[in-house]
């Protein structure tokens, strides 16, 4: 759902931005969500069927639909944000395995631990190649020099 918002979100973009306006308040939203958002799950409740959809994923969602714009336009030259985005694929793809090893406390640990090596080792170089191609085609055809 996340994913999906986010993709249908960036594709707005620029309608969002400008009903939504501060991407400071979207942060201080999206900040509050996080930090109070596990009280959006009524406690005592059974876990939605398929069937089922839960108001609280859906009001997260248009959260996230409508805040990720701003946000992203608020942070989008920030060093950390970079680290962060680099490292949240490679997280999502460890966590589920991660939790079956570690103990909860060593959770964010461990996941960040294990995707290292995959932002260091496969995603960065693979990266710089990219770039350097990209350069490569887009320069003038007589300086083109063979990148492989």
């Amino acid at each position: 759902m996340f994913f999906t918002r986010g993709m249908l979100s960036f594709r707005r973009a620029t309608d969002i931005r400008k009903i939504v306006g501060s991407g400071r308040m979207c942060l201080l939203i999206m900040s509050a969500l996080i930090v109070f958002g596990g009280w959006l799950q009524p406690i005592g409740l059974p876990w939605p069927g398929p069937a089922m959809v839960w108001p609280s994923s859906l009001l997260i969602g248009s959260v996230f639909f409508f805040t990720l714009p701003a946000m992203f336009s608020l942070t989008s030259r920030n060093r950390l944000d970079r680290v962060i985005g680099e490292f949240s694929y490679p997280i999502y793809l460890w966590h589920i395995t991660i939790w079956y090893f570690f103990q909860p406390r060593w959770f964010l640990v461990a996941s960040i631990a294990a995707a290292a090596p995959l932002v260091v080792l496969v995603e960065r170089p693979f990266e710089r190649w990219r770039n350097k191609r990209l350069h490569a085609m887009t320069m003038k055809p007589e300086s083109r020099a063979v990148v492989l």
